[in-house]
């Protein structure tokens, strides 16, 4: 007998779409453009054909820039025009190597990489409700600075 979720089945591209809504430059100083990968042959009367590719493999569905990260504790902006990548899934869709590679070379590049998937609840089944999809992903910007990890890090 097949197990079906209580949730319904949401497609990546509407994951794609709800994270592209969720921010704004505007209000939160966030620049996100969808990043395709594609590759095909052109055919063109009178030449040869050639073959086009556009991006690379494994790069994130979104890519942009974030104009300042605020640390959520001390409310300082201790860094300013990062690039950021984001990794759209479904809730079972699990990240090639491919994938996985890009995101770590983000991070070694010292820019912000992460992975959003849909978090259904009751009251958001599709788990892409606008409100909470911004709040988990300016979480994931908005990290906390080094003096405010420090902090915390140290035993008292």
């Amino acid at each position: 007998m097949k197990r079906t979720s209580k949730f319904p089945h949401v497609d990546e591209r509407e994951v794609v779409a709800a994270v592209l809504r969720a921010v704004d430059w505007a209000s939160d100083g966030i620049r996100l453009c969808r990043h395709n990968v594609a590759a095909f042959k052109v055919h063109t009367t009178g030449y040869k054909s050639r073959f086009v590719q556009c991006g690379e493999v494994g790069q994130s569905d979104i890519n942009g820039i974030v104009k300042t990260v605020v640390c959520p504790c001390c409310n300082k902006a201790y860094r300013t025009g990062v690039r950021l990548e984001i990794e759209c899934k479904t809730r079972k869709g699990k990240l090639t190597d491919h994938q996985e590679h890009w995101i770590a070379a983000m991070h070694d590049a010292n820019a912000i990489a992460f992975v959003v998937r849909p978090e259904p609840c009751d009251e958001d089944p599709t788990g892409l409700n606008h409100k909470r999809l911004r709040r988990r992903i300016l979480q994931q910007i908005h990290t906390l600075c080094r003096e405010c990890r420090q902090k915390l890090e140290t035993p008292r």
